[in-house]
């Protein structure tokens, strides 16, 4: 049976969420048949980059400090991501059969997410992802295909990544509350921006957008909790986060921050 842990955190900065982010996956791998589900949101807009993204080409610092972004990098594979009136959400688990497991661990966070959005009245589906051209590579994470995609009107809601470790899987996720105001192509290096931001529109959609009105976060994060415990099965605990644990992670935040190299003289 599985033991389940529920963290509804706080707003934090990009490069704590991201070191406390990885220490869960590290830590589940030395527990046994412990699953960790952790909500959270940023305090400011944050940028996010894949594990092994050259964030120096990708990334326009200049712009992303002129729009009051920060950049990080995850812990997770995947493009860039923009973080601002999202809820973001990881899940991590010990890896205990390469052969099947990690697919049924990303498939299985996959039908968290869609049975709580159908619950809020949304009508989604998990779809696997397909090329769209040699154009995609251009493409942020919300325009790209992944593993398995959530769609709602064919449009991409939920953008997922995932790494495996040596002993565990950490999936991350996030659901577009509300529509950013910051447009995500003006913070990348790509020569035509208006073009790359029409394709990320017409790609993407938020939560809010769909339901005509604010979603109910309450409701949603409650929805998260119950199909946690429903899809994964074992004993569930609201658990926050040790000041142990936070101050752990904070001394390795620096670990996942990306600034802008400083330019010889």
């Amino acid at each position: 049976m599985n033991i389940l842990r529920f963290i509804d955190d706080l707003p934090r900065h990009g490069a704590l969420n991201m070191a406390l982010d990885n220490a869960l996956a590290f830590y589940t791998g030395k527990q046994n048949s412990l699953v960790v589900l952790r909500l959270y949101s940023w305090i400011k807009p944050t940028l996010s980059c894949g594990f092994h993204q050259k964030v120096e080409k990708r990334v326009d610092f200049e712009s992303c400090q002129r729009y009051g972004v920060d950049v990080v990098r995850r812990p997770t594979g995947g493009r860039e991501l923009l973080h601002n009136g999202d809820l973001s959400f990881s899940v991590s688990s010990q890896l205990r059969d390469v052969d099947f497991r990690v697919g049924e661990i990303f498939f299985n966070v996959c039908h968290v997410i869609t049975q709580s959005l159908k619950e809020l009245g949304i009508k989604v589906l998990i779809k696997s992802g397909e090329k769209k051209g040699r154009s995609n590579r251009l493409m942020p994470c919300l325009a790209s295909p992944s593993q398995y995609e959530i769609l709602c009107n064919g449009k991409k809601i939920v953008p997922m990544a995932q790494r495996i470790f040596q002993h565990s899987v950490l999936v991350h996720g996030s659901i577009p509350l509300s529509d950013s105001k910051i447009p995500v192509a003006r913070l990348l290096r790509v020569s035509d921006t208006e073009w790359l931001q029409r394709q990320i529109d017409e790609s993407s959609t938020s939560l809010n957008r769909i339901l005509n009105k604010d979603v109910d976060i309450r409701k949603l994060k409650m929805h998260l909790w119950q199909n946690f415990q429903n899809i994964y099965g074992g004993t569930i605990k609201n658990q926050p986060f040790s000041e142990g644990e936070v101050t752990k992670a904070k001394a390795m935040a620096r670990r996942w921050e990306c600034r802008m190299l400083e330019k010889a003289p």
